[in-house]
């Protein structure tokens, strides 16, 4: 993956809710480092590699209350000729431990699948959709509004990590850690991470 970062982009209208993206897209999803502090994580020896995991594709700990609670929870990404880089680590909230950069082949991720078997009979696939990218509202943060920083019209979801038993979503993760190709997982540098702090503090 070229170190250059993307220009940004004008902003452009995202289709309608759900809308699957187009053959040919490319989408990045931006991830924590595995912690120094538990060094039997296999992340560590995947990185050194170059390789993703499926950590990198976990839902946080209020998603997975909410896929519990049946709820419908696409995991975040970002189409890469709406949304830069550093708008993305913006976007998801500044933490300078994200540095793990992803570019996805929405083909690649579309061509992931589990068959149907006697305890799950349904096919479980994955796809990429549009998502409204959401904020809290500062009225009442309760609820949730459209966000509107630049950048935030890219936001997208995979759709269908949710759906099946813990050991199939589990299975899911993992075939999409492996859609990753050579070359398209980087770590952001101090410098990067520093220079997005500072474009953000002077917006």
């Amino acid at each position: 993956m070229s170190d250059q970062l993307p220009a940004e982009q004008p902003v452009v209208e995202a289709p309608p809710e759900g809308t699957p993206l187009p053959s040919g897209s490319t989408v990045l999803r931006l991830g924590p480092q595995p912690s120094l502090k538990n060094i039997g994580d296999p992340g560590h020896a995947l990185l050194a590699q170059g390789k993703a995991w499926p950590g990198l594709f976990a839902f946080s700990t209020k998603e997975c209350e909410l896929v519990d609670a049946g709820q419908l929870v696409r995991l975040s990404v970002w189409e890469v000729s709406r949304t830069s880089t550093k708008q993305a680590w913006v976007l998801i909230g500044m933490n300078d431990n994200n540095r793990v950069l992803l570019r996805l082949s929405v083909d690649a991720i579309q061509t992931v699948a589990l068959p149907a078997s006697v305890k799950n009979p349904a096919i479980l696939s994955l796809d990429v959709v549009w998502e409204t990218a959401t904020q809290a509202d500062p009225v009442d943060p309760a609820k949730r509004i459209p966000n509107t920083q630049p950048g935030a019209n890219g936001h997208c979801g995979i759709d269908g990590l949710y759906r099946g038993d813990r050991a199939q979503q589990k299975k899911l993760r993992q075939l999409l850690a492996d859609t990753v190709r050579p070359g398209d997982l980087a770590v952001l540098t101090d410098e990067q991470i520093a220079s997005f702090q500072a474009a953000a503090t002077s917006a």
